[in-house]
């Protein structure tokens, strides 16, 4: 645009960048990439090369994580949960990684610390991003949120000078360039195991009398009715199953699980069925149980649908809500506990499909051992 100012679509938001700003004040060398078909392309004075694939090869099942060296220069990633803006740049305020398969996040810059890494070249380390989530630190680790599995849509990513030496880029010191000379940076060698610490957050005998308040609301409301519970798979089933043991009133059940759906609709909130619900909706009283509501996208869509379905009313009920999470409006109707943004585990919440079973609500913190 007139006056270097540039203007970015990035995940349905248009930015405008003034020149000078960020990377561009490093020079051309450092502007944001974008990603959009295979070849090579040049960031920060070195060579990289991309590729897409339509289908993870592998021995296993799809779906199944792929089996995998993944060299410090040479990455598989899953297209298939990505927005359609990828791009190579460097840090920006708001940028994080995703550290374990439930979704948990960690800022880039607390990653950085844990690694050591200087300040002054914190800048100059380039970044695979889609928005603010970091998919992989070039020389450092990969997010989960962006780990293949078989029979995924993938993207192979290359920095070529590291990954022609010897050990195929496995170095323990990869280098940065700095200005005018060359800084070692000490990501860790592979990813780095992380220590597992929980803390009580909600004591059972709390969630226990909340959920007997919840279903003594719930049967006052619908009294001389047939309320139909539908429970979000998989964490929903501990809180569903408590609930309506405590109701009052008569009761049917159901279930359907959903996943984020393909490229380019993260931000749209749009899903995938995995499984839908076995009955129909159409003149029942539904109340959707959820185990936890945070940015409220794909629960936002998820009511939209269900509610095409002609059910005679809709209703929400969660046990837990993150309201600083939210980005869409969602109104909930049944309210277990307001809590902060923590990641949280148990009555149903996993980390890593662990920690389901605990009878308490708590909080898991990682940290490297």
């Amino acid at each position: 645009l007139p006056g270097g100012v540039r203007a970015v679509r990035e995940d349905g938001i248009l930015r405008f960048i003034p020149p000078g700003f960020a990377a561009e004040a490093a020079g051309e060398e450092w502007m944001e990439v974008p990603l959009r078909e295979e070849g090579t392309f040049s960031f920060g004075g070195s060579p990289y090369r991309c590729a897409f694939g339509s289908s993870f090869p592998g021995g296993n099942a799809p779906g199944s994580p792929a089996v995998i060296e993944q060299k410090r220069y040479t990455k598989w990633l899953s297209y298939d949960t990505m927005g359609a803006y990828l791009c190579m740049r460097t840090r920006r305020s708001g940028d994080y990684l995703i550290v374990n398969a439930s979704g948990g996040r960690q800022k880039l810059k607390d990653y950085f610390i844990g690694c050591k890494i200087p300040r002054e070249i914190r800048d100059r380390i380039p970044l695979l991003a889609q928005g603010s989530h970091i998919l992989w630190v070039v020389g450092g680790r990969i997010s989960e949120g962006a780990r293949v599995k078989c029979g995924d849509p993938y993207i192979k990513v290359v920095k070529e000078d590291e990954a022609r030496l010897p050990d195929g880029g496995g170095r323990k010191h990869p280098s940065v360039p700095g200005a005018g000379r060359t800084r070692k940076t000490d990501f860790p060698e592979g990813e780095r195991k992380m220590k597992e610490t929980t803390r009580i957050l909600i004591p059972q005998d709390k969630v226990e009398e909340r959920i007997q308040q919840l279903a003594d609301e719930i049967s006052r409301d619908y009294e001389g009715k047939v309320v139909h519970l539908v429970g979000i798979l998989k964490g929903s089933v501990f809180f569903v199953c408590e609930l309506a043991k405590r109701l009052t009133i008569p009761v049917t059940m159901d279930f359907m699980s959903v996943s984020s759906y393909g490229s380019g609709t993260k931000s749209s909130g749009i899903v995938k069925l995995i499984k839908d619900l076995d009955e129909p909706l159409e003149g029942r009283e539904v109340i959707v149980v959820e185990d936890i509501i945070d940015s409220g996208r794909t629960l936002s869509y998820l009511l939209k649908n269900l509610s095409n379905r002609r059910p005679a009313s809709i209703r929400l009920c969660t046990l837990l809500d993150k309201p600083d999470r939210r980005e869409c409006e969602v109104d909930v109707d049944y309210q277990g506990f307001q809590i902060p943004d923590e990641f949280v585990i148990g009555y149903g919440l996993d980390y890593d499909q662990r920690y389901r079973n605990l009878p308490y609500i708590g909080v898991l913190a990682l940290s490297e051992e």
